[in-house]
């Protein structure tokens, strides 16, 4: 046993020794999650063992410790991240974990954590030298290296870089043109699905110090993998307030302005505020509605709550039906959140 704890120990330390290729970076994003000991922060990082099926043997002991320990409400998670964590797990296939599933299988617990348990239990079909035990890896010795690895790997990202990051580049493709990012959040989005209405899904949130945050959702396919959704840059405009480009008379050219903020993906906050702006003052000048419908849309994309209130406003006040079905379209891909709506006005009174 005293062997195996060795063993063990040395494994978690070769993980978090590796080289900073952008994988192992994107590994430990989700040994990273794994430990915050929050529900839906453990549960985006077990759906993307599963879902990605990552062969990672370090992120399988630690997957297996969390579950250990929120057997015993140690770790309080719900039912259904458990059930993730369980199917995170079963990634390895190793027997090393039977007895740890066993132990569920037979205990007094859900129905629905059982059925999964079950399920993983029949794929666990290589061999292992020695089973899983709980207190095998330490979450707060991990948490700890974790800590220490990523400012190791936390590059200088410039604005440069940060242009470089497109509408649907990988998590990888990210972390290779900015580094590792300085914090990590969980954001929401949500979809309509037939038959079901609209479900809430989570997102990653990459933020990077002065310049930025990037949003990813986890989109299926050939490649299941994480993909830039929304790009906001803190990059701020310098000029006149009045100098703006989406400040002009001129519909055309403040239109042709928005819709290359929404194919690039490049809207600063000031952007979104004078867009959420024209949206009030110009909602009844008949001429600015297709370029007010590229307003709505480039709100909808931007990945913050901050103009809800813009946009209900729009559908409840608009004449215009297409500008109401942009404003409604626009209002369901914002995620959920309390953020600090946009007053109108306020761009003149944070910009002289």
């Amino acid at each position: 046993m005293k062997h195996f704890l060795i063993v063990a120990l040395l494994l978690v330390v070769t993980f978090f020794s590796h080289s900073s290729r952008a994988l192992e970076q994107e590994h430990l994003i989700y040994a990273d999650l794994l430990t915050r000991n929050n529900s839906t922060h453990v549960k985006v990082a077990a759906q993307s063992i599963y879902n990605k099926q990552v062969d990672n043997q370090e992120l399988f002991e630690i997957a297996a410790q969390v579950l250990a320990e929120s057997l015993t409400d140690d770790i309080k998670l719900d039912e259904d991240t458990k059930a993730w964590v369980v199917k995170a797990v079963g990634v390895s296939k190793s027997k090393r974990y039977e007895k740890l599933l066993l132990s569920i299988k037979k205990g007094g617990y859900s129905s629905k954590l059982k059925k999964y348990t079950k399920k993983t239990l029949k794929i666990l079909t290589k061999s292992a030298d020695s089973s899983f035990h709980r207190g095998d890896v330490s979450l707060q010795e991990v948490a700890t290296r974790i800590a220490n690895q990523h400012k190791t790997l936390t590059d200088v990202a410039t604005e440069e870089k940060f242009a470089s990051v497109f509408l649907g580049d990988s998590i990888n493709q990210v972390i290779d043109k900015l580094g590792m990012p300085n914090k990590v959040r969980i954001a929401f989005g949500s979809r309509k699905q037939p038959w079901v209405g609209r479900v809430t899904y989570s997102m990653l949130a990459f933020n990077y110090e002065d310049l930025g945050s990037i949003v990813m959702h986890f989109v299926s396919g050939d490649i299941d993998n994480w993909q830039v959704r929304s790009i906001d840059s803190k990059k701020s405009f310098s000029g006149e307030l009045s100098q703006h480009p989406m400040m002009t008379k001129d519909f055309g050219q403040m239109r042709a302005y928005i819709r290359e903020l929404v194919k690039n993906a490049s809207a600063t906050p000031l952007d979104l505020d004078i867009a959420a702006e024209r949206l009030y003052t110009d909602i009844h000048k008949e001429e600015y509605i297709d370029t007010l419908a590229w307003a709505c849309r480039l709100l909808g994309v931007n990945g913050t709550s901050r103009y809800k209130n813009t946009l209900l406003y729009v559908i409840e006040n608009s004449s215009y039906r297409k500008l109401r079905k942009y404003a409604k379209s626009s209002l369901k891909k914002l995620p959920k959140g309390d953020e600090e709506q946009y007053q109108q006005g306020e761009i003149f009174n944070n910009k002289g």
